[in-house]
């Protein structure tokens, strides 16, 4: 589950830098509809769509999507980033799989959270 959330936070962070470097509006129009209907429109395959895309920001993108431009996934981006920080990064540090490496790779006998 991890590996897949991963893989589509990977994917969004790299569309919405990727997407700064397009100067053709064409170019910019085709990938945004192409990333569109793969991983944020609600209706389709859902093993594709990022999950944490809130609906506000989902508007907000189908809003722009007859006239996108290179900033359209920022908000889903900084939604996903801000989901992240607040709920799964937090979750890690409290994981058997972290506690434990720190406590090995530290010589830690008990850590407190």
């Amino acid at each position: 589950m991890l590996s897949i959330f991963a893989k589509k936070t990977w994917i969004l962070r790299t569309l919405c830098r990727g997407l700064k470097c397009y100067d053709e509006v064409r170019s910019i129009t085709r990938l945004v509809k192409l990333v569109y209907k793969k991983y944020i429109n609600p209706i389709g395959t859902l093993d594709c769509k990022i999950s944490m895309i809130d609906e506000a920001s989902r508007t907000l993108i189908e809003g722009k999507l007859s006239e996108p431009d290179r900033n359209i996934f920022d908000g889903a981006y900084e939604a996903v980033f801000n989901h992240i920080s607040t709920q799964y990064y937090p979750n890690f540090l409290k994981s058997d799989i972290f506690v434990n490496f720190v406590r090995v790779r530290f010589s830690i006998s008990k850590l407190h959270f």
